[in-house]
């Protein structure tokens, strides 16, 4: 009996010795993971950059066994912008377990300070999770941005292209990927490439364009040779697109009011005509004209209270008699003789 007990106080006395070590042992060790981002093998210390940020810190690897790419190796296989998860001794900084990975091949992030030159070659910084790095691009580098030209397109060739700081990007780099040399790169821009600006036509040049919107901004746009005849107080919406190297916005297309008004008052009457021949019922067809009509009327009322608070504001600037200001006035005549002779046709065509 002496014995059994003598045997139970000596069990619980290991148990309690093996648990403190253990506590012990989750005390004296931490962990980080982060990318390497110096290895010096004559001293047997890699330095690591913490992701998401904080204080680097330098290990020594002595006498441990190394894990990279799921082999063992030396500390001479290890490369800066390896992959890395350490554990050590916060108090001598030396490392109990290294697993270290090489850099893939494909990156995202957030572009900055972006420099390309008109044949390519430059660079850029990249925010990843993991760390920031710069990113250089060759004459050899190709871009795509989804639904906006061809896929794979060198800088060169695409010549239109924007790459500005802010923009979201997947790159594939060239091998070896630590030295971030870009091979293909997507690019997700921060900022519609194509844009929408509403507003009356308040200056024409024979190669620009400007236009105040219904909160007093004014905007500029260049013209190519094709864009098609525009006159001031008129209020169009721009379709433009922003270009590489150029300060103004480059207007693709124009829509003013005049013509959605008489798109609107086309299909009215189509509608019309196929009530009469019987190829929808009177019922629906009325339903769908008495639609269109509320859209001639939101498009009017929207359509003058623009060119109205763009008037006022020209008649505080410059007075009443400026050659701009007469021009919105005529466009909201214009505008007003249009409405009615729409909304006549509509009433003949019930």
């Amino acid at each position: 009996m002496k014995i059994l007990q003598l045997f139970g106080v000596l069990t619980l006395a290991v148990t309690l010795l093996v648990g403190s070590a253990g506590n012990v042992s989750a005390q004296e060790s931490a962990e980080v993971t982060g990318v390497i981002i110096d290895v010096n093998p004559a001293e047997e210390t890699i330095t690591i950059a913490p992701k998401g940020g904080g204080t680097e810190i330098t290990l020594k690897l002595t006498g441990i066994e190394i894990m990279k790419d799921e082999v063992i190796v030396g500390i001479d296989a290890l490369s800066e912008g390896d992959r890395v998860e350490a554990i050590y001794n916060p108090e001598t900084n030396q490392a109990l377990s290294i697993t270290a990975e090489s850099p893939p091949r494909g990156s995202f992030g957030i572009t900055d300070n972006v420099s390309i030159g008109a044949e390519g070659e430059g660079s850029f910084m990249l925010e990843t999770k993991w760390e920031t790095i710069e990113v250089f691009v060759t004459d050899n580098t190709t871009y795509h941005i989804p639904t906006y030209v061809p896929p794979w397109q060198t800088w060169e060739e695409l010549g239109e292209l924007v790459l500005e700081g802010g923009d979201r990007v997947a790159i594939l780099f060239t091998e070896p990927a630590a030295d971030h040399i870009a091979q293909r790169i997507m690019v997700l821009p921060h900022s519609p490439l194509n844009n929408h600006t509403a507003g009356i036509i308040i200056e024409v040049t024979n190669n620009t364009i400007t236009i105040e919107d219904n909160e007093g901004n004014i905007f500029t746009f260049d013209l190519p040779e094709d864009f098609p005849e525009a006159k001031v107080g008129e209020l169009v919406t721009v379709i433009s697109k922003r270009l590489r190297g150029i300060m103004n916005p480059v207007a693709k297309a124009s829509v003013n009011v005049e013509r959605i008004s008489e798109r609107l008052n086309r299909q009215m009457e189509n509608i019309a005509r196929r009530v009469a021949k019987g190829e929808i019922d009177e019922k629906g067809g009325n339903k769908d004209i008495e639609h269109l009509r509320g859209l001639l009327e939101a498009n009017y009322e929207r359509h003058c209270t623009v060119l109205e608070r763009v008037s006022t504001r020209f008649e505080a600037r410059f007075g009443e008699d400026h050659p701009a200001r007469l021009a919105i006035e005529r466009h909201k005549e214009n505008a007003r003789e249009r409405y009615e002779k729409h909304l006549e046709a509509i009433e003949k065509g019930k």
